[in-house]
């Protein structure tokens, strides 16, 4: 459709920084939990805790390059902060204007919020001046934007602003944007697939073994040694990426494939897994190991059948109109 996609700097900056207070978190968590595990520990058992943890400034840098892959894979342009005078965010935060907003602490304490909502809404209103053709989108979760004072910013600075709550909203909208021309074929073809793939069954079950660790089936205190067998019951939540622009509309007059192109598909499959599995049981190894000698858990070996449900990546092959051909890529354990 050839939509621009845009991510304001203060946004970025943000979640750069919370990136940096949650892997703190994350950090003192972890140390407690060393330090609860040395305590149970002590004098029964040595073992040497080290928890590497890289520096800030390693963490912004590696935060950085991994933002800007995303970027540019996705094609995402940074809006800059733009300078706004102290004057006017004061005046703005002493009326309550949105996006400032007051929260009571209690019933004597109230606080004002809403610097950086208001610093990314001027940006967004800044980059917008003289754009008049085409839709305008702001996706965000906080209601304040759809405040009518928000509203009303922007008609003063005559900009049109359509505000989503979510990114799924927008892409529903987007969706139907697109029915007549795109989204009928789009649907037809999930659907060719989904029929062949649920037609391909038994065939498509080695091919989903192959690709998968057994002991992923089943973490924990069981271990999966061998799958004897694989049935799928069902494919389903089908869905494939779209073609290239060059071969869908509004550049052609038709969603098309080029023949011989390959087209990425997801899917998930219902399946049931005839397997050996080892099974410890830690109760038997501590109530009958003598003491002061090493554990040693007791394994016994069953056979049983797990159900699971795997999120496929599937690779097809464009052929005379249909696709076909599939080749399992990569299989993961919905847990």
């Amino acid at each position: 459709m050839g939509t621009e996609l845009y991510l304001p700097e203060t946004v970025e900056d943000e979640l750069e920084n919370q990136f940096l207070r949650d892997t703190a978190t994350a950090y003192a968590n972890a140390s407690s939990g060393t330090k609860d595990l040395a305590k149970l520990f002590h004098n029964v058992i040595d073992i040497q805790y080290e928890l590497p943890r890289p520096s800030n400034e390693l963490l912004r840098k590696a935060f950085r390059v991994r933002s800007g892959q995303l970027k540019e894979y996705f094609r995402i342009s940074t809006i800059p902060l733009v300078e706004i005078p102290t004057k006017k965010l004061v005046d703005m935060a002493i009326k309550r204007l949105a996006p400032f907003q007051q929260h009571n602490l209690d019933k004597d304490h109230t606080v004002v919020s809403g610097l950086q909502d208001t610093a990314i809404f001027f940006s967004v209103i800044e980059h917008l001046k003289g754009k008049s053709d085409g839709r305008n989108a702001f996706a965000t979760a906080d209601g304040i934007f759809r405040h009518p004072e928000a509203k009303a910013l922007l008609d003063t600075h005559g900009i049109t602003l359509e505000i989503f709550k979510s990114h799924k909203e927008l892409f529903d909208d987007l969706y139907d944007h697109i029915w007549d021309s795109i989204k009928t074929e789009w649907q037809k073809e999930r659907q060719q697939i989904s029929r062949d793939l649920n037609a391909q069954k038994d065939a498509l079950a080695s091919k989903i073994l192959s690709a998968l660790r057994p002991s992923d089936l089943a973490p924990g205190y069981r271990s999966v040694k061998e799958v004897k067998s694989m049935t799928v019951d069902a494919f389903s939540d089908v869905m494939t990426t779209l073609p290239p622009v060059q071969h869908r509309p509004p550049v052609t007059a038709t969603y098309t494939r080029q023949e011989g192109s390959d087209v990425e598909i997801t899917a998930i499959a219902a399946v049931n897994s005839d397997v050996i599995v080892e099974q410890y049981s830690f109760l038997d190894a501590l109530l009958n190991t003598p003491a002061k000698s090493e554990v040693v858990p007791k394994v016994r070996i069953d056979e049983m059948t797990l159900t699971s449900r795997l999120r496929l990546s599937i690779t097809g092959t464009m052929k005379n109109g249909e696709v076909t051909d599939f080749r399992i890529t990569d299989v993961q354990v919905e847990r």
